[in-house]
């Protein structure tokens, strides 16, 4: 027993996938997709006409990058998740790739995005307290650079706790 070590094989994690029963287990992360890009784009059509696409102070471009990029980055989960629920789990493997990209631009333009966007908040709106926005958004920073080393363990419930936010 000393000096024995346990290992798992390689293929557990997705021999492990592969056994989940029922349908909120072969379809679960590509619903969550589809609810994930639901709420974000319900959340922003309350207020984008006003603030994002007409805005009375026009808005610095980070902001409109920002916006490119995340979407980006919901649509490549839920056509990720699409492409494991089909079945085609080698172009999941093939164009992740693209994924760790989008994940390298979504750190780079998220904190220049939060950055700017609090110059911009304290110059034109004098917010009582002007450090919160900016909490909020490195904390945010901070949960999604979480996800990358989640998901490189395998830990597949943090990493989707992530993309939640």
């Amino acid at each position: 027993m000393i000096g024995q070590t346990i290992s798992r094989p390689p293929n557990a994690l997705v021999n492990g996938a592969k056994n989940r029963k029922g349908l909120l287990g072969d379809y679960f992360y590509f619903f969550m997709a589809l609810v994930i890009a639901t709420v974000v784009v319900y959340g922003f059509s309350q207020t984008a006409e006003e603030k994002f696409i007409h805005p009375a102070i026009a808005r610095p471009v980070v902001l409109y990058v920002h916006a490119g990029v995340f979407s980006g980055w919901v649509l490549f989960f839920i056509f990720q998740s699409a492409l494991v629920r089909t079945g085609m789990v080698q172009w999941h493997r093939r164009i992740g790739w693209i994924g760790l990209a989008l994940g390298i631009a979504m750190l780079v333009v998220g904190v220049e995005t939060a950055i700017i966007m609090g110059r911009f908040n304290i110059f034109h709106f004098h917010p009582r307290y002007p450090e919160s926005g900016l909490l909020i958004s490195f904390f945010d920073i901070a949960a999604f650079t979480n996800h990358s080393r989640w998901l490189s363990t395998g830990e597949r419930s943090l990493s989707f706790i992530a993309d939640c936010n």
